[in-house]
Parts: structure tokens; sequence; C-alpha cells
């Protein structure tokens, strides 16, 4: 009862913890001899041959900002996220661009994502739009799509590589490659062992959760999608989940068309020393052909099984595209996530209901993850019911009622927003 009252003055504290499991404690520090995290490491962060970068043209003072950059960046920056260390949140430095200090760095984002560009939305919108021409059940037309994995990919990129993209490809101003010089030098990495603390010297790599390590990658990783490739096919990605969309008229055209497919892009990573792991490549066909959709494929010295469900970027695709398998994940996750936060909202007693609202916009946020994606298919009315079950839950919890409760009675009281206006605007 304690911890349930407590979400009146910290929504996100103990109690909220406690249900949706987030209390934790740091992983322990592996008890490892030297040799074996000697190997590790050098396993996750393998030595290159490093090339040096010829261009150093330093300057003495950047040029000022103009106002309709301070405009532009602050527009870019997104709402309803978590402000930083300021507290100042993105909707106010919209109103405000002059007092915005984080406007810098979201310039140097800007300009990388406009040159660079994709996106995860992008992506599968290529994707839907290319197996929509695939034609019906009597076309001959199919449509394979296969997911290339790159071995170790984020700690194999060459920083040289970077900033001769970002120089020669992108013509990046000279004051912003002077500042990713000084970002990507003098790095070390910090390991433990049982003999103490070691260091080993980074030249390779974008760093994981970093705010420049994927912007810095797309930049790099941008020319393989200027590949010439064979008829009808296309690669679409982003970041280092890159996938060639094949049409072709038959298997035996598709199985040709793949290996030509990675006979390239191998060639292009040999070039900047990334490696691609044909084993972990990722097959489904896109056909309603009544045809197998389980059939095993040659992928350079690999042999590959395609699947009739394939998850990309976050989203689960099916052979016949009815995205039938991402509404079920869909459904399942946030479901779970209400159950969870259920237990902080008994019927008598508990949060108010503000509180009660704001702890289950969590459920919403869970269940519209791809809603962009899903957008047309939800126009469906068997599909858009299955997630209309969710908010349903979360309303009862809101409202303190019972589950014989009419349903449109209960979310009309609770008031929250439809699965068809939050998804209003964004059809891929």
């Amino acid at each position: 009862m304690e911890v349930r009252n407590d979400v009146n003055n910290d929504p996100w504290g103990l109690g909220y913890k406690i249900v949706m499991r987030k209390l934790g404690t740091l992983a322990s520090i592996p008890d490892l001899e030297e040799s074996m995290m000697d190997n590790i490491v050098n396993s996750l962060f393998p030595d290159h041959e490093e090339r040096r970068d010829p261009e150093r043209t330093f300057m003495d003072d950047p040029p000022f900002f103009t106002e309709y950059e301070l405009k532009a960046a602050a527009r870019s920056l997104k709402n309803n996220k978590a402000p930083g260390p300021d507290g100042v949140p993105s909707e106010q430095r919209k109103g405000h661009p002059r007092d915005a200090e984080r406007i810098p760095s979201a310039l140097y984002a800007r300009h990388i994502r406009e040159i660079a560009g994709a996106t995860a939305k992008t992506a599968h919108s290529r994707i839907h739009r290319i197996a929509a021409q695939r034609g019906n059940a009597y076309s001959k037309r199919i449509v394979l799509l296969a997911a290339l994995d790159i071995r170790n990919a984020f700690n194999s990129l060459q920083w040289v590589d970077v900033i001769n993209a970002l120089a020669r490809r992108f013509s990046t101003p000279m004051y912003l490659m002077q500042m990713i010089r000084s970002y990507l030098s003098d790095r070390e990495l910090l390991y433990h062992t049982r003999n103490g603390m070691k260091t080993k010297k980074i030249s390779f790599g974008a760093a994981q959760g970093s705010v420049l390590g994927p912007d810095l990658w797309n930049a790099s990783y941008d020319e393989i999608f200027s590949i010439e490739m064979p008829d009808n096919v296309h690669l679409v990605g982003f970041a280092y989940d890159v996938a060639a969309v094949i049409t072709a008229r038959n298997m035996h055209e598709a199985q040709l068309k793949l290996q030509q497919v990675v006979k390239r892009t191998m060639a292009c990573m040999d070039d900047r020393g990334l490696k691609l792991a044909t084993e972990k490549t990722e097959l489904i066909l896109l056909t309603k052909r009544q045809i197998p959709l389980e059939i095993e494929m040659q992928v350079w010295d690999s042999t590959i099984k395609t699947s009739k469900v394939m998850k990309y970027l976050g989203i689960h695709l099916d052979s016949r595209m009815s995205y039938r398998a991402q509404i079920n994940h869909a459904v399942e996750k946030p479901s779970k996530a209400s159950a969870s936060l259920r237990k902080l909202m008994a019927n008598v007693g508990g949060p108010t209901e503000g509180k009660r609202k704001l702890l289950m916009a969590v459920v919403n946020a869970v269940l519209l993850y791809g809603s962009e994606v899903l957008s047309n298919t939800l126009q469906i009315n068997q599909k858009r019911n299955a997630l209309q079950k969710v908010p349903r839950t979360a309303a009862l919890r809101v409202t303190s009622a019972y589950r014989t409760v009419y349903g449109a009675a209960v979310l009309v009281i609770s008031s929250p927003m439809p699965i068809d206006f939050l998804n209003e605007g964004e059809h891929i």
C-alpha cells in the first residue's frame, strides 16, 4: 500500500521500477585470467592496419552560427524526449532557439543526417513499395529480402574512412571536420583483469550508445548504397543493418542475383576493412504465389534457409506482407507492461487519475512502436481491433473500473487518444 501511494509523489520511483523489473545491480567484474581478457578484448576490438589521415587543415576560429541555422537545428530536435542535464525540454528550445545551449551539437547531427539521411522508416518504406509491385497470386515476380550481417561492424569502422567520407563525399565544413578529428583522437579502452586494470589504444570503431556513433557510421557507410547492382536489385538500410531487395521472375534468377549482391558488397567492404558474415544472413520471400516459402539458398559459401517471418529494423515482416506477426508482437509486449503496472493501481486507493494516465502512457508508447509502418495495415478493422484490446485494459485501470464495464464507455471516461489519431499522418 505504501509503494502504491508513493506513486503520487514519484510516478517513476520505486513502485514503477519494481513492477516493471527495472531494479538491478551493476554487473560484477568477470574474474578471468589476464590472457583470456586480452583475447576477448582483441576479438571485439581488433587491430587493423592503420591508415593515416593526410588532410589536416586547421582553422583559428570557427564561424558564428547564423540565426537561420539555430532555428533549423532547433526544429530538428524531437518532441517528448527527456531533457539534458540543464533540464530544458526540446519544445522550449524550439520556442527560444537563441537560448539553446545544445543547438551547436544538434547542427552537426542535422548536417550528417541530411547527407547520409536514411532512417529505419525510410528503409521499411522502400521495402514496402518494392514488395507492393510484386504482382498478384498469378504473377511470375517474387521479391527476395536478404538481410546482410557485418562482422563486428561498429568496432571495425576505420576512422580515416569516416574523415574521407565527410570531407570528400559530403563536403562537411572545415570547423566540423576539426571537431570530429579531435573527437576521434587519443581514445583508450579500459578493462579489468584478475591482475588489475589494463588499457588498449583504440583507433577504430564507432562507439555504440554514443550520440555521434550512428551518424559517423552512416557517413562512412553511405557509399555502399552507390554500388552498381544487377537490374531490379535495391540496397536499403539504416546504420549497419543493410538489406538487398531482389525482384526476380523465379527462384533461379533470385539465386543468381543474390550471389552477385554478396560478391559486390564483400568487395566494397574489403576496401574498408569490414567483413560480411554470410552465415548470419537472413532471407525471406515476399510473394503472393503459392510456392514453398522455406527453401535453402546459397549465400556465398553458406547455405541459408528462407524464413516465413523475419525481424528487420525492429519490425516483423512476413512473406505475405500482412504484418500479422508484427501486430501479434505489438499486442503481446504492451499487454505484459499493462499487467505489470496494474499491480500499482488497485480499484480502491493508489495513485490519482492523473498519475494513472501518466503510467499508462508507457503502454501506449510500447504499443505504437513501429506504428508508422503499420498505419496502412491498421485500416483493416480486424487488425485494428486486435490492437484496441490493449487501450481498453489500460483504461480500466485509469478509471478504477471493473472488467465487465462496456469497452466504449470506459474509453470515453478515461479519454485516451484513439489509435487511429495517433497513427494519423504516419503512412509510409
